[in-house]
């Protein structure tokens, strides 16, 4: 496998820095990202382009208080979780675009 040695897409519409990237499971088809801005975007790359801003984007999930930290996507690709500065972890339906779950008052000690 070689990789680009060009810019193949640019992932666009967040207000500030992204912390977390991932591939969906079997094939990488979609990206999923999380920022600083307390939101998760969904991508599909090869319906983007780096001269059209936030091509390719899907869906945007929103419910975290704090910076989105790391995400993790489940073999079929139908849910995924993420785990943000606020101490929350959510479980989110991908088709739907809500949680599923929430998990909170983590102690980091």
């Amino acid at each position: 496998m070689t990789f680009p040695n060009r810019l193949v897409t640019k992932l666009t519409g967040y207000a500030g820095p992204v912390h977390c990237v991932t591939y969906s499971s079997q094939g990488g088809q979609y990206i999923l990202t999380g920022s600083s801005d307390r939101s998760i975007h969904l991508y599909n790359p090869s319906k983007s382009s780096p001269s059209v801003p936030k091509s390719g984007l899907i869906q945007t999930y929103s419910a975290h208080g704090s910076e989105v930290l790391d995400i993790a996507v489940t073999d079929d690709n139908a849910r995924f979780a993420s785990v943000g500065g606020d101490k929350q972890v959510f479980l989110w339906d991908v088709a739907a675009g809500r949680t599923l779950r929430r998990w909170g008052g983590i102690l980091v000690g």
